[in-house]
This record gives structure tokens, sequence and C-alpha cells, in this order.
């Protein structure tokens, strides 16, 4: 559970499944109006938009250890909602193949 004027910081993990590397990759976080944009170190903040841009992420080919990578952000609690638990979406397009839209779930609490 989180109040209002809490931060919450989340993590956002990647990883290519693809066998070849994603080019012009590009991770789009919706941020809930509830909340205001702390933090979103590498990112770029448009309205409650946060934007990554990745020139590459190395296939399978290279190995699975090379295929990921994670930032967080920072978020403040601007309204209290009665929720147990809140869904934090991104969206992962790039120039080279399919797309992904994530809708992991993260448990609040105090």
């Amino acid at each position: 559970f989180a109040f209002t004027g809490d931060q919450i910081t989340y993590k956002v993990d990647y990883r290519n499944y693809g066998k070849v590397a994603a080019s012009d990759v590009v991770i789009k976080v919706p941020v809930d109006a509830q909340y205001k944009v702390i933090s979103a170190v590498g990112g770029t903040l448009s309205g409650n938009m946060i934007t990554y841009t990745i020139p590459s992420v190395p296939g399978l080919e290279s190995g699975l250890s090379f295929t990921k990578g994670s930032f967080t952000f920072v978020v403040q609690v601007l309204m209290q909602k009665v929720v147990d638990k809140v869904c934090q979406t991104s969206i992962i397009t790039c120039s080279n193949g399919f797309g992904w839209t994530s809708n992991e779930y993260t448990i609040v609490k105090n």
C-alpha cells in the first residue's frame, strides 16, 4: 500500500528472445495520472509517458547474457487509491521485428 507523497521505484527489465539483434528499440512506459514522475534516468518524459531509446539489443546469437537490460524510474503518489496491485505496462517496438506490450503487476505495500 502506498500513501499520498510516497515514492515508488519501478524496474523495467527487457530481453531480446530473437536470434538477431533488435534495432532502434523504443520502450514506452505510460505512467498513471495518480503518479508524478520524479526520476527517469536515460529516458525522456512527455506528459505521463516515459520513452527509452536503445540503438540495439543483441539477439540470442550473441549469448543469452547479452540479450537483456533494465532501467528504473521513480514516481511519487499524488492521490491515494485503494488497490493492492498496479498494472504497469511497457510498449516495446523495434525497426526490424515484432513489438510487445507487457502487463506485469506490481504489488504495492506499505
